[in-house]
C-alpha cells in the first residue's frame, strides 16, 4: 500500500483553520470592521472552495488510477507519542466529497448573506461566526482521529447557537436556541464516553487504526461488550444531531433566525450525525442490533415528520419538518448497512434544502402570481378543487398500481446491476428500491405534481425531485397540464438512470472509506417493517387527495401540534426552556 503523502490535507486545512481562529476576534470590533469582515470572510471561503475542487480532482484521478491511493494523511510524529492518537488530518474520498460540498453551499450563503444584512448592526458579528461555522465543520470531515472529530463537532455546535441567537431581542429564537444547546450536550457526553470506552479498548482513536482492530477482531473473538456500547452512544450522538424523534421539536422553531442561519443549518450542520454514522461505518456495522435500532428510530422520524409536514402551512416550518423527514430516512439508510446511499442521499439533500431556504421568499410572490393569473400551480389546484373525473381513474386501481411499482422495482435492480451493484450481496437496496418505488409511483399519479410530492412529506426525494424537474422540460406534459403515460415512463427511466449513475460515480470515490457488510436478519425485518410503512403513507396521502378528506380531519389538529411530542418533553425535563 503506498504511504498517504502529507502536502494535500495540510493545503486543505489552512484555511478552515483560519475561518476557526476567527472566533479570537471580539464581536465590537467585528461590527466596527463589518464591510471588511464580511469581504474577508466571503472570499476566503471563495478559496476554500477552489482549494476543495482542486483537492477532489487529485483524490478523483489517483483513485481512478488505483482505488487504494488518493489518501493524504497528516501525522503528529514521534514527538506526541503521549497522545492517544498519531494521525491529525486525513483527506480521502468521503472527505474530499464532504469539503466539496461543505465550501460550496458556505460560500452560495456568505454571497447571499451579503445582501441580506447589508446594513445590520451585527453583520460583522454574524459573518464571523458563519465563518467559524464553517470552519470547524470542514475540520471536522478532514479528523482523523475521534478526538479531533469530537472537539470540532462541539465546536460547530457552539458556533451554530452563537448564530441562533442572532436576533437576541427575539425571545423565540432564545428558546430554540437554548433548546438545542441542551440536546447537543446530551450528544456530546455520548461521544466522549463513547472515545473513552474505544480508547481502552483499542488503545487509540485514529480511525484507520481502530478500523483494522476491529477487523481483526471479526475474525477472532468478536466485538467485545464496551464497543459494542461505544456503538449505542455513537448512534445515540448521531440521533441527536440530526434531529431524530424524540430529539427533534427544537428544529422546527427555529423560525427567528437569519435565513441564510437556516440555509446552513438545514443543508449542511444537521447533517453531522448522518455523516459520523458513514465515517464509522467500519465499527458500527459489526453490532446489528444497534443498526436495526437506528433504522427503526429513522423510520419513526421520517413517517412522523412526513405526516406532521402535510399539516404546516408556514413555509419555514414546512421545510424544517421535511429537514426532519431527510434525516430520519438517512438514517433508516444507514441502519440497512446502505452507506453509499446514504452518502447521496446527504450530498442531494444539503443542495436541495440550502436552496430552498434561500429561495423561500419567493414562494408567497409565486403563489401570489398563479391566484392572479390562473396559471401554473393555482390553474391545477383549481382543476383539483372542481373534482376533474378524467385526472387519472386508471391510477386507482390497486393492481395497476402494484404493476407499476413492481416494474419500476425491476428496473431499478436491473440498473443496479448493470451499474455493478449486487443487490444479493447487499440486500438492503432491494429495500430500499422499493420504497424508493413508492415515492416514484407517487410521483406518477397526475395529479400529484412535484411540488406537491415534494412538499406534502412523501414523494421523491431531493435527488429523484431535481431530475424530474429537468424530465418534465424534457418530455412535456399533455393537454391540461397534466403528464401523459409516455411522457411519466420517460420520466421515471430517466430519474432512476442519473440516480444510479450518481450512485455509482459517489460510490466510485468513497468505496474503500465505507463498510461494506452484510445485512443482519434483524435488518432484514426492519427493512421489510419500513415498506410497509411507506406502503402505508402512501395510502394516507392517497385518501387525503383522493378519498373523503372529511374522515382525517379529526386527528388534523393532533397532526398539525407534533402529536404534542414537545409538550411531553417539557413536562418531563424541567431543564428545557419554556415558551
Amino acid at each position: 500500500m503506498v504511504e498517504p503523502i502529507w502536502l494535500p490535507v495540510v493545503a486543505t486545512s489552512v484555511l478552515p483553520l483560519f475561518l476557526v481562529a476567527l472566533a479570537l476576534l471580539p464581536d465590537r470590533r467585528a461590527n466596527h470592521w463589518a464591510t471588511g469582515v464580511s469581504r474577508l470572510v466571503t472570499n476566503a471561503l471563495a478559496v476554500q472552495w477552489l482549494v476543495s475542487v482542486l483537492a477532489f480532482a487529485w483524490v478523483g484521478w489517483n483513485r481512478w488510477l488505483d482505488p487504494q491511493t488518493g489518501v493524504s494523511q497528516w501525522s503528529t510524529g514521534d514527538a506526541f507519542r503521549f497522545l492517544p492518537f498519531t494521525s491529525l488530518l486525513r483527506l480521502d474520498g468521503l472527505a474530499a466529497i464532504m469539503l466539496v460540498l461543505i465550501s460550496t453551499l458556505a460560500v452560495v450563503i456568505a454571497r447571499y448573506s451579503l445582501r441580506y444584512l447589508d446594513g445590520e448592526a451585527a453583520q460583522g458579528r454574524f459573518f464571523r461566526w458563519i465563518a467559524v461555522a464553517t470552519g470547524s465543520v470542514s475540520l471536522l470531515v478532514l479528523s482523523s482521529n475521534l478526538a479531533l472529530f469530537i472537539l470540532f463537532w462541539v465546536a460547530t455546535s457552539l458556533s451554530l447557537h452563537q448564530l441562533l441567537v442572532h436576533y437576541r431581542h427575539r425571545p423565540a429564537a432564545g428558546i430554540a436556541a437554548w433548546k438545542k444547546f441542551f440536546i447537543s450536550r446530551l450528544g456530546d457526553l455520548c461521544l466522549i464516553i463513547a472515545a473513552v470506552l474505544l480508547w481502552q479498548n483499542f488503545g487509540t482513536l485514529d480511525f484507520q487504526a481502530m478500523f483494522a482492530s476491529i477487523a481483526d477482531a471479526i475474525g477472532s473473538a468478536g466485538v467485545e461488550t464496551p464497543v459494542q456500547v461505544a456503538v449505542w452512544l455513537l448512534i445515540a450522538g448521531a440521533a441527536t444531531k440530526s434531529a431524530q424523534v424524540p430529539f427533534h421539536t427544537w428544529l422546527p422553531q427555529t423560525m427567528e433566525t437569519p435565513t441564510p442561519v437556516s440555509a446552513l443549518m438545514h443543508g449542511g450542520i444537521v447533517n453531522a450525525g448522518g455523516y459520523l454514522i458513514i465515517r464509522t461505518s467500519p465499527i458500527v456495522s459489526q453490532v446489528p442490533a444497534a443498526l436495526a435500532t437506528l433504522a427503526m428510530v429513522g423510520l419513526v422520524t421520517a413517517v412522523f415528520a412526513a405526516l406532521v409536514m402535510m399539516t404546516q402551512t408556514n413555509i419555514k416550518r414546512k421545510l424544517a419538518y421535511s429537514t426532519i423527514a431527510q434525516m430520519g430516512f438517512m438514517m433508516l439508510q444507514c441502519g440497512l448497512g446502505a452507506f453509499g446511499v446514504a452518502l447521496l442521499h446527504l450530498i442531494a439533500h444539503s443542495v436541495f434544502k440550502a436552496n430552498a431556504f434561500l429561495a423561500s421568499g419567493e414562494l408567497p410572490r409565486f403563489d401570489l402570481a398563479d391566484d392572479k393569473t390562473g396559471k401554473s400551480t393555482g390553474a391545477s389546484h383549481a382543476a383539483d378543487q372542481a373534482g376533474d373525473s378524467s385526472v387519472s381513474p386508471v391510477f386507482a386501481r390497486p393492481l395497476v398500481s402494484f404493476a407499476i411499482i413492481a416494474s419500476q422495482v425491476a428496473l431499478i435492480l436491473t440498473l443496479l446491476s448493470v451499474f455493478g451493484f449486487d443487490p444479493l450481496h447487499k440486500p438492503g437496496g432491494i429495500v430500499l428500491a422499493c420504497v424508493m418505488s413508492i415515492s416514484l409511483f407517487a410521483l406518477s399519479m397526475p395529479r400529484l405534481s412535484v411540488s406537491q410530492s415534494t412538499s406534502s412529506g412523501f414523494g421523491p426525494t431531493e435527488t429523484q425531485a431535481g431530475v424530474m424537474r429537468w424530465g418534465q422540460r424534457l418530455v412535456g406534459r399533455s393537454h391540461a397540464g397534466l403528464p401523459s403515460h409516455r411522457a411519466i415512463a420517460a420520466r421515471v427511466v430517466l430519474m432512476v438512470a442519473a440516480y444510479v449513475a450518481a450512485l455509482t460515480f459517489v460510490v466510485c470515490i468513497a468505496s474503500t472509506d465505507l463498510s461494506h457488510a452484510a445485512m443482519a436478519p434483524v435488518q432484514w425485518a426492519v427493512g421489510v417493517v419500513a415498506i410497509l410503512a411507506f406502503v402505508g403513507l402512501a395510502w394516507i396521502q392517497r385518501q387525503v387527495m383522493w378519498g373523503d378528506g372529511q374522515r382525517w380531519l379529526a386527528l388534523y389538529v393532533h397532526v398539525r401540534n407534533g402529536f404534542y411530542v414537545d409538550a411531553w418533553l417539557r413536562r418531563r425535563i424541567r431543564l428545557l426552556p419554556h415558551e
